[in-house]
């Protein structure tokens, strides 16, 4: 029995030490982070500026910073619940207007925040920035997350003419939420394919 209690206490100990040093790997990261954001910040008010930098590198900074921001983020939220202090982030998915008014699904871009509207107006300007969305821009979905397990996984395919899916070009991922699933599973599509007549989600779970 006290062998049992021992081994209870040392595996105890061990868990805790692997936490500690997760944590502390966070807040370096997050440090260095912090850094190359400012840094970041920096060097595109310069360029937005007109005193260096062309059109090109404007947008390439202001695409890093959007990246960076969305890492230091999760960094954050990854920090709070190793420290006991976990919340509910939310994650929304924003995407163009076509000619008819309705979601392109090939323009999408997602972000995630505390709250869902500020999540929801991040990934409308992510958007915006990405793709111009010349017939407006409008929230996708968006869903709560309550930890960094991915435990949903859903499959996408481009549509074909008759805006059926075609799962000869298909692609699958998995996310914290299924709106997460969803959306990494259409940027894996679009690595392959152009889909030139949309994406369809064909199953989730």
């Amino acid at each position: 029995m006290k062998f049992v209690m021992m081994i209870a206490v040392l595996l105890s100990g061990l868990s805790a030490f692997a936490q500690t040093d997760a944590l502390s790997q966070c807040r370096a990261q997050n440090d260095r982070l912090q850094f190359q954001l400012r840094d970041l910040t920096a060097r595109l008010r310069t360029c937005e500026q007109g005193t260096g930098g062309g059109y090109g590198e404007v947008e390439y900074l202001r695409q890093e910073n959007y990246r960076l921001t969305e890492q230091n983020r999760q960094l954050q939220f990854r920090i709070d619940e190793l420290e006991g202090r976990g919340y509910q982030q939310f994650y929304c998915v924003a995407g163009c207007y076509d000619v008819n008014s309705r979601i392109d699904t090939r323009y999408m871009e997602a972000a995630s925040a505390p709250t869902q509207l500020e999540a929801e107006m991040l990934a409308k300007q992510l958007t915006h920035k990405t793709y111009s969305c010349n017939f407006g821009v409008k929230t996708y979905k968006c869903e709560a997350m309550r930890g960094e397990a991915q435990m949903n996984y859903c499959t996408v395919a481009c549509s074909d003419v008759n805006g059926r899916a075609d799962e000869r070009f298909s692609a699958g991922a998995r996310g914290r939420n299924t709106v997460e699933a969803e959306m990494l599973a259409i940027k894996e599509l679009k690595k392959t394919y152009a889909c030139n007549f949309g994406i369809k989600v064909t199953a989730c779970n």
